[in-house]
């Protein structure tokens, strides 16, 4: 996966997550972008819980696009944002020591 750029990767590309909500404009351009380029996943990192969770809907729900959030969750954060639809893919970034 690549950095936003808005241009196509055929490995998906990596939008980073506001830390507050007024960066929302910014990274949800970022996915219409993204969409418009024709890349076949979105991996969402950094950011708010929060942010993180409105920039994966809004490449899920408002344009397709498989979201991949990527950030340290337990077991039931992770569950919880498949079951609902939030995210197609769950990366932890804790290394595996848990």
């Amino acid at each position: 996966m690549v950095p936003c750029s808005g241009e196509s990767s055929c490995a998906g590309v990596w939008i980073d997550a506001p830390d507050t909500e007024q960066g929302l404009p910014l990274a949800l351009g970022q996915v219409r972008e993204t969409a418009q380029a024709g890349s076949p996943l979105v991996g969402v990192r950094g950011g708010t819980p929060l942010t993180r969770v409105l920039v994966a809907e809004e490449a899920r729900l408002a344009h397709g696009l498989p979201a991949a959030v990527i950030v340290e969750y337990d077991d039931d954060g992770a569950t919880t944002l498949l079951l609902s639809g939030r995210a197609d893919l769950v990366g932890d970034t804790s290394g595996g020591t848990k």
